[in-house]
C-alpha cells in the first residue's frame, strides 16, 4: 500500500546498559493528503505483515482454493438478541489475502477463544471430540498457548485435522477470533 512507502527517519539511542537501546521512527506524512488531519494522540498502526506462504499455507485448512483469497471480507451486524455486538476486528470491507497478511498472527498460538468457537462450527465428529479433550485439559492448553514452547497457528492446525482430509476450520471464525498482530 502505499503509506508503506512513506519516507522516516530513524535515530537510535543506547541505553546506560548495552544491550539496551530505543529506536525512534520519525515519519514524514506532509504530503499524505489522507494523513493531513493526524495530530498527536492521534491512532497511527505500523503493522507486521505475513509472509505470503503463511497466507497460502491456511488456504487447505480453510477448505478453500487460492482464487478464494481474492474474495472479499465484511463485518456485519449480528442477528438476534446480541444484534449488532460484532466487534470489527480489522478494517473492512478487505480481501481474505489482505486480512490473513496484514491483520491476523498467524505464527501466534491459537487461543482458548479460538478454539471454543472453532469447535462449535467444526463438521467432522473425530476433530470435535480433539477440541473437547484438549480444552478439558489445561496442562496441554498451557503447553499450545506457550510463547516459547507453543505451537502457531500455521502448526497447530494441520496436526488437529491429521488424518482427517475433509477436516476444514471456518474462515469467519478464524478471522473473527485469531489473535491481531
Amino acid at each position: 500500500k502505499d503509506e508503506l512507502r512513506t519516507p522516516f527517519h530513524l535515530r537510535k539511542s543506547q541505553g546506560k546498559d548495552p544491550n539496551q537501546s530505543t529506536v525512534h521512527v520519525e515519519f514524514d506524512i506532509s504530503e499524505k493528503e489522507e494523513l493531513k488531519g493526524y495530530s498527536p494522540a492521534s491512532t497511527f498502526e505500523i503493522l507486521p505483515m505475513n509472509l505470503p506462504k503463511d497466507v497460502d499455507a491456511m488456504v487447505p485448512i480453510f477448505g478453500l482454493t487460492p482464487r478464494d483469497l481474492d474474495r472479499w471480507v465484511c463485518s456485519k451486524r449480528g442477528s438476534g438478541p446480541k444484534q449488532g455486538l460484532l466487534k470489527k476486528h480489522f478494517p473492512t470491507p478487505c480481501t481474505l489475502r489482505e486480512a490473513l497478511t496484514q491483520y491476523c498472527d498467524l505464527r501466534s498460538q491459537p487461543c482458548k477463544r479460538l478454539l471454543a468457537a472453532a469447535m462449535r462450527t467444526m463438521e467432522d465428529e473425530e476433530v470435535v471430540k480433539r477440541l473437547k479433550l484438549l480444552l478439558a485439559n489445561a496442562d496441554a492448553l498451557k503447553l499450545i498457548e506457550d510463547e516459547h514452547f507453543g505451537m502457531s497457528q500455521l502448526e497447530f492446525w494441520p496436526m488437529l485435522f491429521h488424518g482427517r482430509p475433509d477436516a476444514k476450520l471456518d474462515a469467519a471464525t478464524f478471522l473473527a477470533f485469531c489473535p491481531r498482530q
